[in-house]
């Protein structure tokens, strides 16, 4: 237009609007990845960890929250740099063949319906008993009460018979083990993530975790995270399968 005219106009009335809503996500967990305290250790009982409350048999253990590089000897498997932040949480137990390790988390406040995954970062390792070796595994829950609304166990680890692998922590990768939680109606306060460190194998067990993590997702996410368990766990009965045996 030579005449300069500027051109303007409105919305229509019918217009779609956009609407922004906060939907809100799961709540925080204390401490999750062990930073809040520093470096300390106790033996024969548990240690005051803030965030979380550990429960020992109180006999032949060792909890540390160690750094990156620690001098500890505690663990005839070496040590570990944190998978997070500067410090991880570590075990040695032995000498006992009926023992869990739990550590659980303080009171959550209220769990929105959702869905969710739980997880925790850890390596684990047994020696002396080649026998036992199914029970030395770690497990994450999310506990409401007496009520498990979701939970996970991790492989059984891959020890040693003797006293070798001086490094392996070292050179382990650290996993990964993740619950996927389904929650139709809210979850009142008070819900706590329960971590247990089964033991009970023969001689001795010891574990590092790091890293707990309580995230909302969206439920196509959670959906693809059970089909893909469901498909390693298909792979799994495949690669033992025999012909003639019964699945």
């Amino acid at each position: 237009n030579g005449g300069g005219a500027t051109l303007a106009g409105k919305a229509s009335e019918n217009a779609p609007k956009l609407v922004i809503e906060y939907v809100p996500g799961a709540p925080e967990l204390a401490n999750p990845s062990f930073e809040a305290d520093g470096e300390k250790a106790a033996s024969n009982g548990p240690l005051a960890i803030t965030g979380w409350t550990e429960t020992v048999d109180g006999s032949y253990n060792n909890s540390e929250l160690r750094p990156a590089n620690s001098a500890s000897t505690t663990s005839m498997f070496g040590t570990s740099d944190p998978s997070d932040g500067e410090y991880s949480f570590f075990v040695r137990h032995g000498w006992n063949s009926t023992t869990t390790i739990t550590l659980t988390s303080d009171a959550l406040g209220e769990i929105p319906a959702g869905d969710y995954t739980l997880s925790v970062d850890y390596k684990q390792h047994y020696a002396y008993d080649n026998t036992q070796n199914s029970n030395t595994k770690v497990s994450i829950a999310l506990v409401n009460g007496e009520t498990t609304l979701g939970s996970e166990t991790s492989p059984a680890a891959a020890g040693v018979a003797g006293s070798g692998d001086a490094t392996y922590f070292n050179e382990a990768e650290w996993s990964t083990l993740t619950a996927t939680l389904a929650l139709d109606e809210a979850i009142p306060a008070g819900a706590k993530v329960v971590i247990t460190l089964d033991a009970r194998g023969q001689k001795r067990s010891d574990f590092f975790l790091d890293n707990v993590q309580f995230v909302k997702i969206p439920g196509v996410e959670l959906a693809l995270l059970d089909l893909e368990k469901s498909l390693e766990a298909a792979a799994d009965v495949k690669a033992k399968y025999v012909v003639g045996d019964e699945i």
